[in-house]
């Protein structure tokens, strides 16, 4: 699992690869730390080649635990993630996006309400 982590308005951390068991530990880390500080979030997973329930959780939980309401998107969300959150019975609880862009104006359009 890579990661990068865009420090703009909103901030954007990308990552690449699988989102499992052996690599939720450092995702959740750069994820807490990040909303440490109240600013919008957009969790860029277009090239998440693999998500299971354990990346889900911790997804589930950083939503839960830490992100404020409405300031957080999940970006490019794959069919097989989509299935598991259907499966957990949990999409309705997070936004998402189809693309970054469209995170990015969603959260944008946010504000300015």
């Amino acid at each position: 699992m890579r990661m990068a982590v865009a420090n703009a308005i909103p901030a954007i951390v990308t990552l690449h690869g699988e989102l499992d068991i052996a690599t939720i530990e450092a995702v959740r880390e750069t994820l807490f730390s990040l909303a440490r500080e109240p600013r919008q979030l957009i969790v860029d997973l277009t090239d998440v080649s693999f998500c299971g329930w354990a990346g889900v959780r911790m997804l589930l939980e950083f939503q839960r635990e830490v992100a404020e309401p409405g300031q957080t998107v999940l970006a490019g969300c794959s069919p097989g993630l989509l299935r598991v959150m259907d499966i957990a019975d949990v999409r309705a609880l997070f936004d998402l996006a189809d693309t970054v862009d469209e995170a990015r104006d969603h959260l944008l359009t946010e504000v300015s309400c």
